[in-house]
Parts: C-alpha cells; structure tokens; sequence
C-alpha cells in the first residue's frame, strides 16, 4: 500500500497551417504583448488539448500523431499537417505531448509520434503491433513504469526530509523531460535560443507556438491557505438552472477582496496572465502576519526571468506546477505541501513576490480560453470522459447518449458548470471557473452539439463536429475581443464499433467463454483493452497495482499503441471527406478544409 500511496502522490506530474508570420512572431518576441492587437486572422488555427491526468497525455499524443500521418500544403511543399497549426494548448495532463512534441531534441516529430508510414487500418492491427512500441516515442515514454520514481518521493520525504516539491520535480525530469534529450535545469524558449548551451529551444520541425498552463494561488505569505481551495471552491456564481453575467462575477469578486486562483500561460517568448484585479489578503492571511496586496496584471515576462541562474524555470518546474493538481486541494497532503515557488517580478519595477504554482486546472479545464484571447478563429479541441475514475469501467458514449435532457447530458459529458458550460454562462460556478464567461448564445450551441455527437453517434462514425460562427464576449478577465468568431470543431474521444470490431481476434482476444472480440457497444471484452478509451488511472490496492505489472500512473504498451491506432483512425475517417450522421447530414467537414490554408 506505500507503493499505491506514493504513486497517489504523484498522479498529476507524470500525467504528467503553417507557422506565425515572421511579423507576429516578432511582435510576441519583443513587445510581450498581452493582448493582440491586429485584426482576427481568418485562418488561424489553433489544437486545444483539455486536462484529465495521464490519460489527456494519451488521447492528446494519439490526435497528434493522426495529424502528423496527415499532409497539407504549406508554402508549395506538402507537409505534416501538424504544422498547419499556428498554437498549441494543452492544460494539466494536455500540457505533457504540447511539451514533449515541442522541446524533444532526439529526434523529428515524425518519429516522436511513431508516425512513419500511413494510417494503419483497424484490421490491419495484429498481436505483433500492438506488442510493438518506437523507443524513445512519446508513446514509449507513456508506458514507463513509475513505481520506482515513486518509491523515491517516500523515500527522499521519510529519509532524507527532503521538500516534497522538490523531489516532485526531479521526478517530472527523470520521467518526461530526461528522455527527450534535455539536461536539467534548462532556461526554454524559441528556436533560435537553442543554440545556447544554457537554453532548450522550440524544435526546427515545430511551427506552432507551444502554450503550457498553470495556475497561480496567492503569494507564499498566505501559505498554508491559498486562493483555490480557500476562496475559489468556496465561492459560487449562479444557480444550476441559471445564466451569469460578467457583472454577476465582477460582484463576487468585489466581496472577496479579488481574491482567486489565476491562470497564466507560457510560450517560448513569455510567461503571462490577464486577470486584471488587485487582490488583497487581509481574510485569509495567517494569524499575526501582514501580506502586502497583489497587483495584477503581472508584468508579462520572459520565461528565463522566472527564476534566477541556479534555480531557473525549467521545462520541468513548468511541468511540475502545470501538471500538480494535489498542490491546490487534496486532502491526503498536508499544508499543500506540492506548491511550486517562483520569484517574480510583478511590476517589471523590481517587486518581486514569491508566487505559489499549481495545475491550472483550479482556472480552467482546458485550454479553448487562451486560444480565444490569441484571436485564433478556428480551434480544434480533444475532450473525452474526465470523470472516467468515478464511473463503471468501459463508461462511453453509449452511456451519455441515453441521457434523458439537455442538462444531464451536460453533466455525463462533463460539460456542465465550470467544465465547459462556464464559457457560456451556465450553471453555477465557482468563482475561478465563472470568469471564463467568454460566449454567447449557450443552451442553442449545446443543443446542437448534442444533436449532431448523437447523430454521429447512431451512424457508428467519429464523434467530430464543428460548432460556427460562436460569438465571443467582451471578458476583463481575459481581454478577450468582443464580436470575434470561433469556429469551435469538437472531438470527443469514443471507440466506435467499426474500428473495434474490425481488429483482429488475436490483437484482442476475448475472455475464456466470451465469443465475441467487443461487445453490443464495441467495447473491447479483452480485460486489458476493455476500458478504451478511458482507461482508468487508479489501482486501488495492492493486488491491482500487482495485476496491471506495475504500470501505475502508467499505460502497458498494449493499450498505448491501440490507443495511438484510434486516435490517428479518427483524423484518417474525418480528414478530407464529411462525416455523416444517421440522418445522412453533414455533420462535419473535415480536418483538411481546416488546416490548408491556401
């Protein structure tokens, strides 16, 4: 049971087209601008990979390597379709394949994602493959077995009473960054930095610019208390049936003094945030102590002057806090005792606070927000069950799509309240999550979300669907620009029965007594395939950690590869031709049509 406790501690660490016009990638190198000021590109386009642990690594890494499978034309010359993407966003366990794919200096993109070759058809799948796996991929580097890793923490905090923060970032190192080719203690940045010896740049195949998120609650004055579980959780806006204004969140923040958890967001040219109040701590300070207010917005700044030589911010101090949801409320962990610390300039006048980092999942789920206040006018965002360690095992669409209305569906696709309806308005929410109100129009968009995932849903096709034209809203919180359009395309991971039941028999063989390779809803009956794609992150005792190999806040090398299969299936399905529902309706247009720009 340490072994299973310890490996708790670090669940959410290991969980953890073409490029920007020269003339914009100037503006953000020089200017740090925090909000845009040219007019929307009508092709921007920007991924958006939502939180959920180590399995949002997984999804996000297979949707990427469909991509890279796939060839747009870039400047005359076909190219890998990932380079059509001007941003990536990833949040929490999204943050991990944008940071792998963008900083791995062992090799290409290409052979990162395992992606040589064509899109490989379900039934070609076989025992062979699926045993299969690239050393050195990001898939391989998925599988490892991080039992070991966690032994240390137990060890280093027992022993050696060493701070568990810093154990927790020698342990994204030697995980996920060590792997890929980068020595420790590295300043990150663009391309162009990397060739100097103290910098790890941007890859030369990466067009688009890496964004990686985390959260940030309170000064370390306020420690133990911070601004998440202290203020955020308790603090709501709104009611279950009801739609909140701006106005509502300006009202209840005014009464906590602006006290929340905030986000920021860091590219290779600056670390930066947008919420633009002054926070004071009078009522949660500790007993005796006077903690001075916060003034935002922080002065945006580069990311080698987050820290000082000897302590920099690192590719994985970024990880670290971007992926530690345990730092901002878990009640197994005393004190907070994850939070990752940095020293920062807030005003660009030398007023340096000690800021607390943790996963930027006490703001957002995922990263859609920022894209939006980049102006990017077409986003392409993964979203999958995020609830799947509360749920029966092999819970999938089929379950959602028997809800009985408009709001539970919502809340079995975890779209309700802060999740995803936040942007819209609806629900109650906390405090954190309610400034994210950056839509409009909210009930209508669900309704048609739903009706066309149904309907795809029916056909047996890719869950694939593109909501147009959303009006984006005026937000103080975000600078987001009023009156932009989002094309928001969806992608909600499922395993649909065409892809399933086509693989062969000795790829997933079914139990002793069971015919059949899936069941009535195309679930794999193979006890280590059964809950793609969900695949549940927890062991909840000593025989289940024993029964899975060890493969803890881990994927075997099995159910890595299928999932790399399916998520390159649903680009391949959904690429350049339109995705019927059981109507015989266009309910989506293809992936091609949105990332060749010429």
């Amino acid at each position: 049971m340490t072994i299973v406790r310890c490996c708790y501690a670090v669940v959410s660490l290991v969980l953890l087209v073409s490029t920007l016009t020269s003339a914009t990638r100037e503006e953000e190198r020089s200017s740090f601008a925090t909000t845009s000021t040219t007019d929307q590109s009508p092709t921007s386009v920007g991924l958006s990979l939502t939180g959920g642990y180590e399995v949002a690594a997984l999804h996000g890494a297979s949707l990427m390597r469909g991509f890279q499978q796939q060839k747009v034309e870039i400047d005359g010359k076909m190219r890998p379709a990932m380079e059509a993407f001007d941003y990536m966003a990833g949040l929490s366990g999204g943050n991990v394949p944008i940071v792998l794919y963008s900083y791995a200096q062992t090799m290409d993109g290409t052979n990162f994602l395992d992606a040589e070759g064509e899109v490989t058809a379900p039934q070609d799948i076989t025992a062979k493959k699926l045993r299969h796996i690239k050393q050195g991929s990001m898939f391989h580097i998925l599988t490892r077995r991080t039992w070991s890793r966690a032994l240390l923490v137990l060890l280093s905090e027992k022993i050696f009473r060493t701070k568990s923060v810093s154990v927790f970032t020698l342990i994204v190192y030697y995980t996920v960054i060590k792997p890929i080719g980068i020595k420790r203690n590295q300043f990150f940045g663009p391309t162009e930095l990397g060739k100097n010896k103290h910098f790890v740049g941007v890859r030369d195949d990466v067009k688009a610019t890496p964004i990686t998120t985390f959260g940030v609650t309170g000064p370390q004055e306020i420690y133990p208390t911070n601004t998440y579980k202290d203020v955020s959780m308790p603090t709501r806006v709104g009611s279950e049936a009801g739609i909140i204004s701006i106005k509502d969140v300006e009202n209840s923040l005014s009464k906590n003094g602006n006290l929340t958890s905030v986000l920021f967001s860091a590219t290779p040219y600056e670390v930066v945030s947008h919420y633009d109040r002054s926070m004071s701590f009078d009522t949660i300070a500790p007993p005796n102590t006077i903690v001075e207010p916060l003034n935002f917005p922080i002065h945006p700044t580069k990311p080698s002057e987050w820290g000082s030589k000897k302590q920099r911010f690192s590719l994985e101090m970024l990880l670290g806090a971007g992926t530690n949801f345990m730092g901002g409320f878990d009640p197994g962990t005393p004190d907070h005792e994850y939070n990752q610390v940095r020293e920062v300039d807030v005003t660009g006048n030398g007023d340096m606070r000690k800021l607390m980092l943790m996963d930027g999942g006490v703001n957002v789920i995922n990263p859609i927000p920022i894209l939006v206040q980049k102006r990017v006018r077409k986003i392409v965002h993964m979203h999958f069950d995020m609830t799947f360690n509360k749920r029966k095992p092999g819970f999938s669409y089929a379950d959602i799509y028997n809800s009985t209305n408009l709001n539970e569906w919502m809340t079995n696709m975890n779209l309700e309240q802060g999740y995803f309806g936040a942007y819209f308005g609806m629900g109650s929410n906390c405090i954190s999550y309610a400034m994210n109100l950056i839509f409009d129009d909210g009930y209508n968009h669900m309704k048609t979300l739903r009706s066309n995932l149904d309907s795809l849903y029916e056909a047996d096709n890719p869950l694939v669907t593109t909501l147009e034209n959303v009006t984006v809203l005026d937000n103080p919180f975000w600078g987001t620009t009023a009156g932009d359009k989002v094309d928001l395309t969806f992608i909600m991971i499922n395993l649909p029965r065409k892809f399933s039941s086509k693989i062969h028999r000795d790829a997933a063989p079914p139990p002793k007594g069971i015919k059949n390779i899936v069941d009535q809803n195309g679930r794999f009956t193979n006890k280590e395939l059964s809950t793609i794609p969900n695949i549940p992150l927890k062991a909840t005792s000593r025989k289940a950690v024993i029964a899975r190999g060890f493969h803890v806040i881990a994927f075997t090398v099995r159910q890595a590869n299928m999932m790399a299969y399916l998520g390159s299936w649903i680009v391949d399905q959904a690429w350049d031709k339109p995705l019927l529902g059981n109507d015989g309706k266009e309910k989506f247009g293809g992936f091609k049509a949105i990332l060749e720009k010429n």
